[in-house]
């Protein structure tokens, strides 16, 4: 019975901090919401196996004040340089941007393959092409 009850615990406490850190979607999400979640996922998941549900729920309060902060931070751009990269531009006037793609780390063919997939079978048609 104890069993079911952790289990319940765990999964409404972690339901509720993934609810109130916001919705998006895992496309949407920067590596550091990415790595808020994993963070938070991995505290929540604790208690099942060492048996310590007080300690995971304080640990995961903590993280998701110290998220919401640093989110809060972010907005009024004090920490937005530093949280989210900058949009990348790939091609500009038909002509592909070879520092841009190895900044974003992608091959010429890939983003060739994206075009196409899009609809564009050569670059002297897009004016500009951004990686956000």
């Amino acid at each position: 019975m104890e069993l079911i009850y952790r289990a319940v615990i765990v999964f409404l406490v972690g339901f509720l901090f993934l609810r109130l850190s916001g919705k998006k979607a895992v496309a949407e999400m920067h590596s550091f919401d990415l790595l808020y979640f994993f963070v938070l996922t991995n505290i929540i998941s604790t208690p099942i196996e060492v048996n310590n549900l007080g300690k995971a729920i304080i640990y995961s309060g903590i993280t998701f004040i110290i998220y919401k902060i640093i989110v809060r931070l972010s907005l009024h751009n004090k920490l937005r340089w530093l949280l989210y990269s900058s949009p990348t531009v790939l091609i500009r006037n038909g002509d592909i941007d070879r520092k841009g793609l190895k900044k974003v780390r992608m091959p010429v063919n890939e983003l060739l393959s994206h075009l196409r997939m899009k609809g564009y079978m050569d670059t002297q048609n897009i004016a500009i092409a951004v990686m956000e």
